[in-house]
């Protein structure tokens, strides 16, 4: 039977509807159907149990997935298109819910080992993306027949490989912002930027672990306190602030003995302060890392910690603020430090190169000061670390404040090249040697008579840098091949009357002939002056000596004698 309506006229008792009889028996008939033939009729499925002992308040009750203990359990307000029924816990409620922002996909990863097929779970109605190391394809570069998906170009062993479909089947799927479809990769090539003003700006701390995603650049605009956790770098993640006066990086609560930061990729950072006892803890693999800083400051901070195995750690431009400094290990290439500060800690050390440390290249500390107190150290180079010749270089560098300015390799070594330095000793290739008041004859005799020998006495040194003494012998011990001014003067005499006698630079035991000059004397045992210079190639080992030639057989003595050996500037 369909519903009866009952009538009830236009207006009251205008005579149109119907009478009371007629109306209460259209109500009767309505009740008798919907108690006697539905409500009866209906029995609990598999899933569902009626309740309908009050007839007036059936209860419809579902067992699978989840509760739908009631129709009172169900509230529904201005429902919206594309709204979903959710349960809700807090509440106790299944409300309507809007549909998760995002784009529909279903993400699959694959790491490649030698088929350039792969197998997807679904089959896709539509492909919306293919990385490979964080690179999106162009669609040409792969395809796709049923649940094989092809990459068309090479492919090398460990390349990861993400997948964005579209699955044809039905079922829950994911959804994904766009910067989550941009940060799949987390060791990606494509850099993605982050302004960071609090700590919720960077990505959630993992026992203690802030992980920066590879290949993102984080500007922190202010000071972020880490509140204990700790930065452990990806791959070309890169640190920046707007500048180290008002932007750093420290964490309250952090042990003391653990790094602020941690990376063994390359780590860019420039215009940042860091507050910890510890900061860095930085291994590279030695050939495709490095390091390259500007404007970062170290503010009290025990340690800056240690550097080892990079191509290059070159810094400009920034600060140690009463602070320990860098500890060199491994092998890296080349070290630099240009326009910085170093106002040390008390007993603590601005740079150590430890003798474990391999440089293969140079360290080189550039237009720089250190304020280096009492008990305080600026440089300390291992002897034992390994550099090449003159390639630990200072120059142009103020040293101030009475500490110990460098230790370890000095001036005075082959591995170090100090220049226009101030407070510390600069590299000079010198040797000087003399006697005063000799009284030992060089013995000539027949058998030497207008011969060249090596004239005697002893002599004393001063002033030696790179050049060992001997008697009458300066031997040049530098690394590469120099020029040299050779510069003698003397006081010459004899027993004999009206001697010519010849004064000479002799190296390696041979007289250099343009060297020669001729002192003629007239009275016996009165001393003659004389000098000479020449100038002279030397490499490792050579020496000079002073020599001298007389036309006669009687002896000769150089009573006073003092040979200058200086390097030639290029």
């Amino acid at each position: 039977m369909s519903q009866q309506i009952v009538n009830v006229g236009a207006s009251a008792n205008d005579g149109t509807g119907d009478t009371l009889r007629a109306s209460q028996q259209k109500a009767n008939a309505n009740f008798t159907e919907l108690y006697g033939s539905k409500l009866d009729s209906v029995v609990a499925g598999t899933n569902v149990t009626i309740d309908n002992t009050d007839p007036l308040n059936p209860i419809i009750s579902s067992s699978g997935g989840g509760t739908l203990d009631a129709l009172t359990d169900v509230t529904i307000a201005t429902p919206l298109n594309d709204e979903v029924l959710a349960y809700e816990t807090s509440s106790g409620l299944w409300k309507n819910k809007a549909i998760a922002s995002g784009v529909s996909f279903t993400r699959q990863e694959f790491s490649y080992t030698s088929s350039q097929d792969f197998t997807l779970s679904n089959t896709p109605s539509a492909i919306y993306a293919v990385f490979v190391n964080g690179q999106e394809l162009n669609s040409s570069q792969y395809s796709f027949v049923t649940t094989t998906l092809t990459i068309a170009d090479t492919l090398e062993s460990g390349d990861k490989i993400n997948i964005l479909y579209t699955p044809t089947a039905s079922g829950v799927l994911d959804y994904y912002t766009k910067a989550e479809i941009d940060a799949f990769d987390y060791e990606s090539n494509h850099a993605e930027f982050i302004e960071v003003n609090e700590l919720s700006d960077l990505p959630a701390a993992v026992s203690g672990v802030i992980t920066l995603i590879g290949g993102y650049t984080y500007l922190f605009l202010k000071h972020i306190d880490l509140l204990g956790s700790r930065l452990v770098c990806g791959q070309d993640t890169v640190i920046v602030g707007w500048s180290s006066e008002n932007c750093s990086i420290s964490s309250t609560g952090l042990s003391g003995s653990t790094a602020l930061v941690t990376s063994v990729y390359s780590l860019p950072i420039r215009n940042i302060s860091f507050t910890h006892a510890l900061v860095f803890n930085l291994d590279g693999d030695g050939t495709t890392t490095a390091l390259d800083w500007f404007g970062v400051n170290l503010l009290n901070c025990a340690s800056g910690g240690t550097i080892k195995n990079y191509t290059n750690f070159v810094v400009g431009d920034s600060a140690l603020l009463n602070s320990g400094g860098f500890i060199f290990d491994g092998t890296i290439g080349t070290i630099a430090f240009s326009n910085c500060l170093f106002d040390t800690a008390s007993t603590k050390t601005a740079i150590t190169v430890l003798s474990t440390c391999t440089i293969s290249r140079r360290l080189r500390i550039i237009y720089s000061s250190f304020v280096t107190l009492s008990g305080e150290t600026g440089v300390n180079f291992s002897t034992s670390a390994t550099v090449g010749d003159e390639k630990y270089i200072l120059d142009t560098v103020n040293f101030s404040g009475g500490g110990t300015y460098t230790s370890g390799l000095t001036h005075t070594s082959n591995k170090a090249l100090f220049a226009n330095c101030v407070g510390i000793t600069n590299t000079s290739t010198r040797g000087f040697l003399y006697m005063i008041n000799n009284a030992t004859d060089t013995t000539i005799g027949t058998g030497n008579v207008n011969v060249w020998v090596k004239a005697a006495g002893t002599t004393t040194s001063s002033t030696l840098s790179k050049f060992t003494h001997s008697s009458n012998r300066l031997t040049y011990g530098g690394a590469f091949s120099q020029s040299f001014t050779v510069h003698i003067n003397t006081s010459v005499r004899s027993s004999g009357t009206n001697q010519v006698i010849s004064i000479g630079i002799a190296k390696n035991g041979t007289i250099i002939a343009e060297s020669e000059m001729t002192i003629r004397t007239t009275v016996a045992n009165q001393e003659y002056p004389g000098s000479t210079t020449a100038i002279v190639e030397l490499v490792s080992t050579d020496y000079v000596e002073v020599f001298v030639r007389n036309t006669s057989s009687t002896d000769v003595r150089l009573s006073d004698l003092n040979m200058n050996v200086t390097k030639i500037p290029v």
